[in-house]
């Protein structure tokens, strides 16, 4: 499963755009991303584990020397997996890393929205200002502040990509005489000026 498929399918979160990032960010996207508080930096894509196998043997050495670990794509505290009562190799399974991340990331949305804001700010809280709050409480919870600055530039990123328009979309028809099958191919319909 892709990373887009399991934030759509797992996430109990609203906001897709944001949880992508955390993934890209923290993780590089890697299901069995090991990350020890301790070492210092999030560390490069190479030296991370590829397999549930490579992942467990990390997550178990760490957990032996009382080391502190970020797993899987949302980069989640083993705290956290305690606290939903799943055994440590769920951590590698993309949708339930998935739900656990984004589970917190609302409890922090929702504490964000319960504290009192200035009378000068409005009514709505703006998305930014939610995002950055979210985020941050996020990172010092899996003991990764570097993630808060990390997911602000992917967002960034992300919100400077185009957004596809369905009216961009190409018409694809039959060509003349052609009967619907399997050993038919579409053709593009030619846009006319």
């Amino acid at each position: 499963m892709d990373i887009a498929t399991a934030i759509l399918a797992c996430s109990l979160y609203a906001d897709d755009m944001m949880v992508g990032a955390i993934a890209d960010s923290g993780s590089h996207g890697n299901t069995y991303f090991v990350h020890v508080a301790t070492a210092g930096g999030i560390g490069t894509v190479d030296d991370q584990p590829r397999s549930l196998a490579e992942a467990m043997a990390r997550a178990g050495d760490t957990k032996a020397t009382a080391g502190r670990m970020a797993l899987g794509l949302m980069s989640i505290p083993t705290e956290w997996l305690d606290s939903f009562g799943r055994p440590l190799r769920d951590a590698f399974d993309p949708c339930v890393n998935i739900a656990i991340g984004t589970a917190m990331l609302s409890q922090f949305a929702f504490e964000y929205r319960r504290q009192p804001h200035s009378q000068s700010l409005p009514t709505e809280i703006r998305q930014d200002d939610l995002r950055a709050c979210t985020t941050r409480r996020y990172a010092e919870a899996i003991g990764m502040p570097e993630l808060e600055e990390l997911v602000a530039l992917n967002l960034i990123y992300r919100q400077s990509l185009p957004v596809a328009d369905a009216a961009d979309a190409p018409l694809f028809i039959m060509p003349a005489g052609d009967q619907w099958g399997p050993i038919r191919i579409l053709v593009p319909l030619r846009k006319t000026p």
